[in-house]
């Protein structure tokens, strides 16, 4: 996700400090960036709300322009949690995509 930030940062032509400000620490921000660690959800979503970008746009970007994984996230919010057997299912599924486009 860090990358992924920093690439839509320097298009936008804003410093991590410009970014950071008021979310948290460049240091934290820098470290992040690089994935050295992770940032809190809310603050994912600060940035991002600096940015302009909903969840989704980020996540398409991330993606490479691609909504596969951003479809799987919502097939995936649509499940309840207590479905077991689905979830067990879903996840059998999604195992073997990432074994197919491995292959690939």
């Amino acid at each position: 996700m860090g990358e992924t930030l920093k690439m839509i940062r320097t298009s936008l032509s804003l410093t991590q400090s410009q970014l950071s400000a008021g979310i948290m620490t460049q240091s934290n921000y820098s470290k992040m960036e690089k994935g050295e660690i992770d940032v809190p959800f809310s603050k994912m979503i600060a940035l991002l709300e600096k940015l302009g970008m909903s969840v989704e746009e980020f996540l398409y970007v991330h993606n490479h322009y691609s909504q596969q994984s951003t479809n799987h996230l919502l097939r995936l919010s649509r499940l309840k949690y207590n479905d077991k057997e689905r979830l067990v299912q879903y996840k059998k599924e999604l195992v073997s995509q990432s074994t197919m486009t491995t292959r690939e």
